[in-house]
Order: structure tokens, then C-alpha cells, then sequence
């Protein structure tokens, strides 16, 4: 057991079957540990093995602020939700607390293009991308060489993708990225065919370390 943390008091932003690990770990190494989203508990895993539940969205910022207080939380972790962690960092840095990124950091993260245009700029390959018009369609569709993946820019859970093998179902591909996008921004991606490879990186105090690598089986 970690004695660093025994007794110490975890909020855990978002009850979704995945981090249901983070809840059992915490727990294993002696934390107290509180979960909070909007769901009830019959649809929010975390909250039926959780120390104690909180109804309050990872959205109101302030509202969780206020409860960290309240609570004498000593700690906060976000799940494996994307779309949270922004709101994460925006609720550590107003309750004093640390985070393991910035909110600025975490929004480049959560949306493709901007990246891509991130690791385009340090010359990190990255899938070639298309640029098509939405007020001229025809023209700039065009050169696409098919298949090709059109997927909302900021978005996750694999929502809103499609895999296009003509023109004619690139339009209705749009349509549904466009579904699951807050900003209304879709990105278009020559299809990758193959084996995936996934690495794994801590990054601490400006270094980083390569933790694993892992091959990823998508069902």
C-alpha cells in the first residue's frame, strides 16, 4: 500500500464503466474516493463501488470547485472521457489542486486538427489529410483518392466516423461527423489499412520516458 496517499480523499470526474479501474486502484491503495457526474447511479458504474456519489456535471466547474471544498478533497483525476479534460484542468487550477495537464494542452489533445497541426509543426508524421469546401464541394473533393476516413475534428469514442469508398457517400459522411462536433469542424483522412501499434509515454517535469508498447485490438 502507498502510504503517500492513505487516507487522502480522490474525486473522480465521471462514472463510466472504464474508470472503474481507477476507482478499484484507488481504493486498493487506501483512498477514500468520491465520483461525481449527472448520471444516476444505475448509470454510472463508478458510483455503485465508489466511498460516496455526487451529482453534479463535469461541466459546472464552479459547482465541483465548491464540492472539493466542502469535502476536503485532497485530490482530483479525470477518466478516459476526452471531452472532460479540459473542464479537469479548468477545475484543478480553481481549487489549487494539480493536474497532469494545462487546459490548453488538454484542448490541442481533444481536437485532430489543431493536433496535427502540433506535430506537423516538431516534423512528427502524421496521416495525410484532405481539404474539402464545404461551399464548394464538388471542386474540392475532387482530388481525393479513396478510401478515405471523415471524422469529426473534436469528437472521441470513434462517434460520428465513417469510412468512404466514393464521392457519393462523402457528403452523408459529413453530415453525421458534423452530428458529434461542437465546433462543426470534420477532418478528412486517407484510410489506413494494417496493423496499429500503440506507445505509451509518462511526461514529467519536462522529460519523458517510454513506458510501453502495446498491439490494439479494435472490436
Amino acid at each position: 500500500m502507498c502510504n503517500t496517499v492513505k487516507n487522502k480523499k480522490l474525486l473522480i470526474l465521471g462514472g463510466n464503466q472504464i474508470s472503474c479501474e481507477i476507482v478499484r486502484k484507488a481504493k486498493e491503495m487506501g483512498c477514500f474516493v468520491a465520483v461525481t457526474d449527472y448520471n444516476p447511479v444505475e448509470k454510472s458504474p463508478c458510483k455503485k463501488i465508489a466511498d460516496v456519489a455526487f451529482n453534479i456535471s463535469v461541466a459546472d466547474v464552479d459547482a465541483i470547485v465548491e464540492l472539493i471544498k466542502q469535502e476536503n478533497i485532497d485530490g482530483v483525476l479525470a477518466g478516459f472521457a476526452d471531452w472532460s479534460l479540459p473542464y479537469y484542468a479548468e477545475i484543478c487550477e480553481k481549487a489549487g489542486l494539480p493536474s497532469y495537464g494545462t487546459k490548453e494542452q488538454f484542448e490541442i489533445f481533444t481536437d485532430k486538427k489543431r493536433y496535427k497541426a502540433l506535430m506537423r509543426e516538431y516534423d512528427v508524421p502524421t496521416v495525410e489529410e484532405y481539404y474539402v469546401d464545404a461551399n464548394n464541394f464538388e471542386a474540392s473533393s475532387e482530388g481525393i483518392k479513396y478510401p478515405v476516413l471523415v471524422k469529426p475534428s473534436d469528437s472521441c469514442g470513434a462517434r460520428g466516423i465513417t469510412v468512404c469508398y466514393s464521392k457519393e457517400s462523402l457528403k452523408k459522411a459529413v453530415e453525421k461527423a458534423k452530428e458529434f462536433s461542437e465546433s462543426g469542424l470534420v477532418l478528412f483522412e486517407r484510410y489506413m489499412e494494417g496493423r496499429e501499434v500503440t506507445v505509451f509515454w509518462v511526461f514529467q517535469d519536462g522529460n519523458y520516458y517510454l513506458s510501453a508498447l502495446g498491439n490494439r485490438h479494435v472490436k
